[in-house]
């Protein structure tokens, strides 16, 4: 099976981890390719170098973006619907809000019948997302997977179908995550006593 995940950004973010993570282990069993967006000049692609990293056959899609611009997301749609033709994909599986609908207008401009996937990760943040994310899951989505009870609960207030509504754990990297790693002592890099009581937090860019 052949599998085009579109993901409409180019940091390296907590969905772009959960995005290539999954498309890294589907490729145990299916051939994949990773769509990502393109990097203004002079800034680093971290997703393009990211899945480099983990051997994932990566696209630019340089018009492809998180948020919508009209000029940019039609250059977008062309992109999407060429790679469509000469892919022959089985499965489309998009990530954020936009990707979703440059991958539903590709399907439309080269009428093609695929499937859809998206994958939800709570992005609802404004009305306009709410709305766009309403319409795209209610008719442009085959399934949707949710990674946790409350994401399936925002998605039945939208109105989506439970029969829609599949949540699953996120894909781990049980190599990098694995507590018999060996690892270098961090706590002397960062001036940390052995009894210290540490608290870490993982987020993406706050300026984004």
């Amino acid at each position: 099976m052949k599998i085009l995940h579109i993901f409409a950004n180019y940091k390296w973010t907590g969905p772009a981890d959960a995005a290539l993570s999954l498309a890294r282990a589907l490729q145990e069993k299916h051939k994949v390719t990773f769509m990502c967006g393109g990097a203004p000049r002079g800034q680093q692609n971290q997703v393009k170098e990211k899945a480099h990293e983990f051997g994932v056959p990566v696209i630019v899609n340089r018009a492809l973006r998180k948020h919508l611009a009209p000029v940019t997301a039609f250059h977008a749609m062309r992109f999407a619907a060429y790679i469509l033709r000469h892919e022959k994909a089985d499965i489309i599986h998009t990530h954020l809000v936009n990707d979703h609908l440059i991958a539903a207008a590709a399907l439309w401009i080269t009428q093609n019948k695929l499937p859809l996937v998206r994958s939800y990760y709570e992005d609802s943040r404004t009305r306009s997302d709410r709305f766009r994310n309403k319409i795209l899951m209610r008719g442009c989505a085959n399934a949707t997977i949710v990674f946790s009870r409350g994401a399936a609960e925002e998605l039945q207030r939208l109105g989506i179908k439970d029969q829609r509504i599949h949540a699953i754990d996120p894909a781990v990297d049980v190599h990098r995550f694995n507590p018999a790693r060996n690892l270098p002592d961090m706590r002397a890099k960062f001036g940390l006593n052995v009894d210290d009581f540490v608290c870490l937090l993982y987020t993406s860019d706050a300026a984004d």
